[in-house]
């Protein structure tokens, strides 16, 4: 056959781009959203409390070209630098140490780095530092169970990664993947999350999406006609509460010569062990606090900043998870003359992130300037006069950052600077208006049972003690009104001295609250609640610890 060569040039100049561009898959750079966090296995498996993962999903119809792009912590551990793409609707594994965590799916990227079993500040970042997703759970990760070993999975990439509601734990019926050990998975590794709202039918177990053809998908199990779907996560309050630490540190202290430090935990964890450290200098963002040293744990060392933690002293947390101690500490001779920074560092004998106290100023005073006479402990302190302003105080407390109207929560309260023994009443006050009219809320009273408003007598309050260091704790529970309505709320404590005039009262921080009312309507569909507010939206912050001031 005679080819016709004119012909055969004109097609293939006509259709040979349009061919190309057909066939080859473009790869785009991400945009914020564009990739999100969707499931983090903090809790390790049942293999390996150490085999933790990640894994990212691109909620766009293109790839993502991932070069350059990292994944943080705040704390620093871990940070993970990622390569290759992600496809277009798929998945992305990453896996601590290597890759037998999920054994039978191979990584896309292998890090180093454990994940705080408290919580994690994650940033996802491009290349060029933007922020391309975030998830705040600093102050406890929104979802997975730790005893069973089920992962924590987002519900709607399209919703903040730091809104509680927007997690829950895998329902440990749509599961995938195997472990080091070959137990499966109470998670959904590059499968769509067991309690993801953008399922198409009510079914527990979702599609199987497309991935390589050199991963190895484990069969999910089929769960039983008569089951539903997953319901919407508990809110918050189930979680347990922030931890809140304060200390207690001399106004003046000598260069060089020793000092103690009081410390005071609320909210931990029960029976939990923690190393200490004293940390003091002249930075007055209370970051750089390289000038101070502390005793160590063999009672002779003075150890700097910087010193191997195993070397610091410890203490534990009862079974409430309180606990209290004393540090001691002294300066570095080329310390800063004049005012200066303390804090205390905490952090688990099992690692994990930094847990660092109220920043408190001091003043360092050259050698043989400063006296120090030996505290006089009065086992019962006199009470402060009608009209006399109670001493200064160091004052903490943590707090969740959603709750249901009527729903108990708590709170740890923490104190120190106080006169030895001293007591206080505590109560929670919480409103919508920003004048002070604070009268929503309710404290659970010293009797262990009766909820009081706001304006009932303190003597029917909670106390909180101090010790004979001045450090005193305590966890208030308090609700605020059945009928609340939902939207932000202001929350301050308030506390009282017995026998005193003057009310002692925290900064005001708000707080989400989902009325009865919509939780209801909903069936309890949080996010549902949430998207049926009548303002345009609800900030949901999630918050560190904060002092006192005067009112």
């Amino acid at each position: 056959m005679k080819l016709n060569i004119k012909g055969y040039a004109i097609f293939l100049l006509l259709f040979l781009p349009l061919l190309s561009f057909c066939c080859v898959k473009h790869v785009f750079a991400g945009n914020a959203g564009s990739v999100v966090i969707n499931e983090i296995m903090w809790t390790g498996t049942s293999a390996s409390s150490a085999d933790e993962w990640v894994e990212l999903f691109n909620s766009t119809d293109d790839d993502v070209d991932l070069t350059g792009w990292g994944l943080y912590s705040i704390d620093g551990s871990p940070e993970v630098s990622l390569e290759g793409s992600i496809k277009a609707g798929g998945y992305y594994l990453l896996e601590r140490s290597d890759d037998q965590t999920v054994s039978d799916i191979a990584a896309n990227v292998i890090y180093t780095g454990a994940l705080d079993n408290h919580g994690e500040f994650l940033r996802l970042e491009d290349g060029e530092g933007n922020v391309i997703d975030e998830i705040d759970a600093s102050l406890g990760w929104f979802g997975g169970d730790n005893l069973n070993k089920k992962s924590m999975e987002r519900i709607d990439p399209g919703v903040s990664g730091s809104l509680s509601f927007n997690w829950c734990t895998n329902n440990g019926m749509a599961i995938n993947g195997l472990d080091a050990d070959g137990n499966f998975l109470l998670a959904t590794p590059l499968l769509e999350n067991s309690c993801c709202l953008t399922a198409p039918t009510p079914s527990l177990i979702p599609t199987m999406p497309k991935v390589s053809p050199t991963l190895k998908s484990t069969p999910v199990p089929t769960p039983t006609p008569t089951l539903t779907s997953t319901p919407s996560p508990t809110p918050s309050p189930t979680l347990p509460p922030p931890m809140a630490i304060a200390i207690g540190a001399p106004g003046e202290i000598e260069i060089g010569k020793e000092f103690e430090v009081s410390v005071s935990v609320a909210g931990g964890e029960s029976g939990s062990v923690y190393f200490v450290k004293g940390m003091l200098g002249s930075d007055s963002g209370g970051t750089k606090l390289y000038d101070g040293r502390t005793l160590g744990a063999d009672g002779e060392s003075w150890l700097a900043w910087n010193a191997a933690w195993e070397k610091m002293p410890v203490f534990k947390t009862d079974a409430e998870g309180e606990g209290s101690m004393v540090v001691k500490m002294k300066t570095d001779e080329d310390v800063q003359i004049g005012v200066n920074y303390i804090k205390v560092r905490l952090r688990e004998i099992d690692g994990g992130k930094n847990l660092d106290s109220n920043v408190e100023t001091i003043t360092v005073l050259k050698s043989g300037v400063a006296s120090f006479p030996s505290p006089t402990v009065k086992p019962t302190p006199t009470p402060t006069p009608e009209g006399e302003k109670e001493k200064e105080l160091v004052f903490t407390f943590g707090l969740p950052s959603e709750i249901s109207a009527g729903k108990p929560f708590e709170i740890p309260v923490a104190l120190c600077g106080a006169d030895p023994y001293a007591d206080y009443y505590a109560k929670v006050m919480m409103g919508q208006e920003d004048s002070g009219q604070m009268y929503d809320g309710q404290t659970l009273g010293g009797d262990g049972d009766s909820w009081l408003s706001w304006n009932a007598a303190w003597d029917k309050m909670p106390t909180l003690s101090a010790d004979d260091s001045g450090c005193g704790l305590v966890v208030a529970k308090a609700k605020i009104d059945e009928d609340a309505v939902s939207g932000e709320y202001r929350v301050l404590i308030r506390l009282r001295r017995l026998g005193a005039a003057e009310n002692i009262d925290s900064e005001i921080r708000t707080i989400c609250v989902i009325s009865n009312e919509i939780f209801k309507q909903t069936g309890g569909e949080v996010l549902g609640a949430m998207r049926s507010l009548p303002q345009t939206g609800v900030s949901l912050p999630r918050f560190q610890l904060f002092g006192h001031h005067r009112r």
